[in-house]
């Protein structure tokens, strides 16, 4: 098997596999169309086929597709000792064989929705959000999954939020951030990225409301929209079903 970086010559070959299911290579076409300088893609070749795909983005976000046997030789050329990495739910012994130190593991949810299949329910209409708010949805963050979002700081927050395809929407009591959800809109398939509600406000309907309102934002522009959840979390993926979600694709997460 060879591994080899995508590049100019190859990139015609890039498009003419991702683009045959834009759900599961969503990050390797909104990576490779709108942050090349930080993307990095490898395809594992045999026999002059191309049997899987590998996405290095930022030195430490990883994303990986194909056979068993591709997934196995592109954990085996990948060098990074920290990483968060995402492959096919039935390859989860592959990555904890090549990080069997991990800080977490979580089992994922792929939920799609495509125009038409949309549910708005708004009982509460969010605001937007600007990078004034940026310190207080890093806080949010931590306190909801410190497990995958302590590391997140204000400032990353900011960067996102300068965006030009970013949408970030709040609701605010009191003054103070109860619930926040983040989306970008992307050509075709739009993803919701985060959601989040402070605990003393659940069950009041926030968070679906927020989603309800990402999802029309990002339905302006896109076919569909996707969103990620643990497959663990029923509250979540409850609220996302109500809105339309549907379960699409199975990943394992590892975090190191």
């Amino acid at each position: 098997m060879e591994l080899i970086l995508l590049s100019s010559d190859t990139e015609g070959l890039f498009w003419n596999i991702v683009e045959q299911d834009y759900f599961d290579y969503y990050f390797f076409i909104s990576d490779w169309a709108l942050q090349k300088s930080h993307t990095q893609i490898y395809f594992a070749i045999e026999h002059d086929n191309v049997v899987g795909l590998m996405l290095i983005y930022n030195d430490y976000i990883v994303q990986l597709r194909g056979n068993e046997s591709a997934v196995r030789f592109l954990l085996d050329n990948l060098t990074l000792h920290k990483a968060d990495v995402q492959a096919p739910a039935c390859f989860g012994s592959l990555l904890t064989e090549k990080y069997p130190r991990f800080l977490l593991k979580e089992n994922i949810i792929l939920m799609s929705l495509k125009k038409g299949q949309e549910v708005f329910m708004v009982t509460m209409m969010p605001q937007l959000l600007s990078v004034a708010d940026a310190p207080a949805v890093a806080e949010l963050m931590h306190l909801c999954y410190p497990e995958m979002w302590s590391e997140v700081t204000a400032n990353n927050v900011e960067d996102l939020m300068n965006c030009k395809d970013a949408v970030w929407l709040g609701i605010k009591i009191d003054g103070n951030l109860a619930a926040f959800g983040h989306a970008m809109k992307t050509p075709k398939v739009s993803h919701v990225t985060w959601v989040a509600t402070n605990p003393q406000y659940q069950r009041r309907g926030y968070a679906t409301s927020i989603v309800s309102s990402l999802i029309k934002e990002c339905l302006v522009s896109s076919e569909s929209t996707i969103i990620y959840v643990v497959e663990n979390n029923l509250t979540a993926k409850n609220i996302y079903m109500k809105a339309g979600f549907k379960p699409s694709k199975s990943y394992v997460f590892i975090k190191t």
